[in-house]
């Protein structure tokens, strides 16, 4: 099973301009990466938390978006899944660990 919430909020700063903030948390239920349901395939249940916040400011009839974002901001160290590589030896697929960047755009 699968859960996502997310909560956005916005609003103007000036000139038009609006400045947002965006939270995404995402959960996910424990599963199995094989058919077996081995339990060394088990993956456990995991959530990740995603943060964004920026401003978008009107130029003409195009857009500029300034944004700082966190991708896993709370450092969770989970897998994405598992590979039977025969023989009962398991490699996993581990996600992203924490991301923190900039964005800029221009939309046209």
């Amino acid at each position: 099973m699968t859960a996502n919430i997310s909560l956005q909020h916005k609003h103007s700063i000036f000139a038009n301009a609006q400045n947002y903030s965006l939270l995404n948390y995402g959960w996910r239920s424990e599963t199995y990466a094989d058919v077996n349901n081995s339990i060394y395939s088990r993956i456990p249940s995991y959530g990740v938390l995603n943060l964004s916040t920026g401003i978008r400011i009107p130029h003409g009839q195009n857009k500029i978006d300034i944004s700082l974002w966190a991708k896993n901001a709370l450092d969770k160290h989970y897998f994405l899944g598992l590979v039977n590589s025969g023989n009962g030896v398991y490699a996993g697929s581990a996600a992203q660990p924490r991301t923190i960047g900039a964005s800029l755009k221009y939309s046209f």
